[in-house]
């Protein structure tokens, strides 16, 4: 994330930027998060791993909540999904 005046408090770049990682979370990438203190709330049950497990007789399903502004939805992740945050 950028430190430039015009995305510090920019709701809709946030809001941009999570929607990529939600993206990131359902095709199993590897994601580095740089300068992204301002959206860690919004992804507190993932970083705690809180996942909810939806499992069939053949499949298997992840899930974890991410806020995204005022709605927190329930978002698939990847079993490869990995977050490294600097």
């Amino acid at each position: 994330m950028s430190d430039f005046a015009e995305d510090i408090n920019n709701e809709l770049r946030n809001t941009e930027i999570l929607s990529n990682i939600k993206l990131c979370m359902e095709t199993g990438k590897t994601i580095l998060m740089v300068n992204t203190e301002r959206i860690h709330g919004s992804l507190y049950d993932v970083f705690n791993q809180n996942f909810s497990i939806m499992a069939t007789d053949d499949t298997r399903k992840i899930f974890s909540k991410v806020a995204i502004g005022p709605k927190t939805i329930d978002v698939v992740v990847h079993e490869d999904f990995q977050c490294i945050i600097h």
